[in-house]
């Protein structure tokens, strides 16, 4: 949806209107170090504990059941991602979703045998599952079209900002105080959360209309209601056609009269809503496209092995130190960007 910015609007520095959505998503930017932590933490863990001489020790078929058991517990917080976004808002899910990984950090740093350690590491892959949606909605629903690629392209960086710090945290401490320290993190998030507006979008959605304008308003670079006026209105009208039925709207019926789908049953209701919007060509392309694209990278083998990284590096004679960890990361980095 493209928004035009009035002549009044325009007025306000730029700088002005750019920095309050900055501020805004700084939350989610601490969001997703944390994401980025726990992609990583359990690639610092598994060299420590396998076949551990003291404390706690797995065996290596336990080993390979621990290094991807984040990855089977993604697919179930992901479940609970949308439904979560679409009860509480976006702000209340930026909160919620910080919840497993607490839990997770400290069974990690008070793990007492093997199968805490598994719960902390599953409760870290569901954390990652369910903070997906939220940190790119978030993203995608406060952000003027001007700066919305630019911000959204960030995730990444600072995505793999959090895999560096977990690297740096295994490198430098052991993997219980690394997991201590890294529960700073969300509860950072935590905190930075209670402080940022709720997406209008979603406020109009729940019938907040005088809310919904105020959060334009600090969103816009905290200006008053005449100046996000015309974009109010556009924000009302497409909040009016998410209340139609898509198969009419696609049909060019929405102002003829009563919907006479809205009678059907809840089965038949689904069945079309996704045969008018996701089986078009319009969801299809991009779909299949980024499909596509995670197929691929998936298969490349990067995300598989990336548990059994530090154990790799060492068959290879490789030496696991501090300096040549960070020169190996900020080697990356500037091939990276």
């Amino acid at each position: 949806m493209t928004i035009q910015i009035n002549d009044e609007a325009k007025k306000i520095s730029r700088w002005r209107v750019v920095s309050s959505q900055v501020l805004a998503c700084l939350a989610l930017d601490f969001l997703l170090v944390g994401l980025g932590m726990s992609m990583s933490f359990v690639t610092m863990v598994l060299p420590e504990v396998l076949d551990a001489n003291e404390g706690l020790s797995i065996n290596k078929k336990q080993a390979s059941w621990f290094g991807s058991m984040a990855f089977l517990c993604q697919p179930l917080g992901s479940i609970f991602s949308g439904p979560l976004l679409d009860y509480f808002g976006r702000k209340k899910a930026l909160f919620l979703v910080n919840i497993p990984h607490l839990i997770a950090w400290l069974l990690m740093h008070y793990a007492w045998n093997v199968p805490s350690l598994f719960v902390g590491n599953a409760l870290l892959g569901i954390g990652i599952g369910i903070m997906e949606a939220p940190s790119v909605t978030y993203v995608g629903e406060v952000t003027d079209p001007s700066i919305r690629g630019f911000l959204t392209t960030l995730t990444n960086g600072f995505t793999s900002a959090g895999m560096f710090v977990a690297y740096l945290l295994g490198t430098v401490l052991p993997w219980r105080q690394a997991a201590l320290v890294s529960l700073s993190v969300p509860l950072a998030t935590m905190a930075l959360v209670l402080l940022v507006p709720e997406t209008p979008i979603w406020l109009l959605s729940k019938g907040r209309q005088k809310d919904a304008l105020n959060s334009l308003c600090r969103l816009r670079g905290w200006v008053k209601p005449e100046d996000v006026k015309e974009e109010f209105e556009e924000l009302l009208r497409y909040n009016d056609l998410n209340k139609q039925c898509v198969v009419c709207v696609r049909d060019g019926e929405s102002e003829t009269g009563s919907c006479e789908h809205m009678n059907c049953g809840i089965v038949e209701r689904i069945i079309l809503k996704f045969k008018h919007v996701f089986l078009v060509k319009e969801t299809m392309r991009p779909f299949t496209l980024v499909m596509a694209y995670f197929l691929f990278h998936t298969l490349s083998g990067l995300i598989p092995v990336r548990p059994n990284l530090v154990n790799f590096c060492k068959a290879l004679g490789m030496k696991y130190d501090a300096k040549t960890f960070v020169v190996s990361k900020i080697n990356n980095y500037s091939i990276l960007y």
